[in-house]
């Protein structure tokens, strides 16, 4: 097992990086690819942590100050990133600089623990900390915001393939996945989920729910009719999920000490035998995946974060942040 220190390791990273620049397939745009990186949120640092997904190594982090980035989420493009905060400033970070270079006002979104971006990039989604309200931002035309009611406090949330739809986690009392159309910005739609959804990722026709309490952990909703499919299992506390891009599985997290990763295969679907477990892992929290490599926040101890190589599904090292307390949300990815 080999540990990967943030330390300046430049000379080799680009020789490493020109040669599996080369040799890469697509990304998700199915364009050629290029570099994945992967942007990880410092809260307490006022910071952005930037992760080369070719080498496994750290780069530069963005300074947010005077902002705590929280949740995040890229364009389609890959030119922009958006993320909450502690204000009612939603920051945009753009990738090419790694700068901070807009602020947008959305009322009452402080620490909005869910966000995403329109498969257009014309449209932002949030969920709010303290309220009932899902705001809709139109990028395209001033930043002005639209604003619908959910039925419960809304927290993660995921859109289908053409934004037509947000699936939004209620899990403080209706303990339910909400359907929002998002042309007419209303609700309804309540998917029972059976207990507290706590994440949600969308592939393949399909949303997967991370169910945060026994007696089911992981739930399917099938995105043609929102029906759901429910899978059985006993761990813990299922506190995340990703799907991998381009294979038919996906991971949950147990986020219990020491901490496990469960494979769904997603053709079944069901929760294989075989799961994630390392000697070093312990807490996996959110987490976010390349075609080659699932990047998991793993706060306790020295808050690091797990690299684990898909196709082994196995853990292939650690990343260590700038300080012990760094890393508590969720990453992305952008390719460039």
């Amino acid at each position: 097992m080999k540990k990967i220190i943030i330390v300046s390791a430049l000379l080799s990273s680009l020789i490493f990086s020109a040669f599996m620049i080369a040799s890469c397939g697509t990304n998700p745009s199915g364009t050629k690819a290029t570099t994945p990186y992967i942007y990880c949120s410092m809260t307490s640092l006022q910071a952005i942590f930037i992760i080369n997904g070719t080498t496994n190594t750290s780069l530069e982090p963005i300074s947010c100050a005077p902002y705590d980035p929280y949740q995040l989420a890229a364009s389609p493009d890959n030119k922009l990133i958006y993320s909450t905060t502690h204000s009612e400033e939603v920051i945009v970070i753009e990738t090419g600089a790694n700068t901070v270079e807009a602020e947008i006002y959305v009322p009452r979104s402080n620490y909005s623990p869910g966000i995403a971006v329109s498969h257009d990039g014309d449209y932002l989604y949030l969920t709010s900390s303290i309220s009932t309200e899902i705001y809709k931002v139109f990028l395209t035309a001033g930043n002005t915001v639209e604003v619908a009611m959910l039925q419960d406090f809304g927290t993660r949330l995921a859109l289908n393939s053409d934004s037509t739809k947000a699936y939004v986690c209620l899990p403080n009392t209706l303990y339910k996945v909400e359907v929002v159309d998002l042309a007419t910005m209303t609700g309804g739609t309540l998917v029972d989920v059976y207990n507290h959804p706590h994440d949600i990722t969308v592939g393949d026709g399909k949303a997967y729910v991370a169910v945060s309490s026994n007696p089911y952990n992981v739930a399917v909703i099938n995105l043609s009719d929102d029906t759901v499919q429910v899978l059985t299992h006993h761990p813990t506390q299922v506190s995340s999920i990703v799907s991998i891009p381009g294979q038919n599985k996906v991971y949950a997290a147990d986020h219990t000490s020491p901490g496990v990763i469960y494979i769904v295969d997603t053709t079944v679907p069901t929760i294989e035998e075989k799961t994630i477990t390392d000697e070093a892992f312990s807490n996996p929290g959110y987490m976010a995946a390349t075609a080659n490599f699932a990047y998991v926040i793993d706060p306790d101890p020295h808050y690091k974060i797990a690299v684990i190589d898909v196709h082994q599904d196995k853990v292939d090292s650690y990343i260590y942040g700038y300080d012990s307390n760094s890393f508590d949300n969720n990453p992305v990815v952008i390719y460039k």
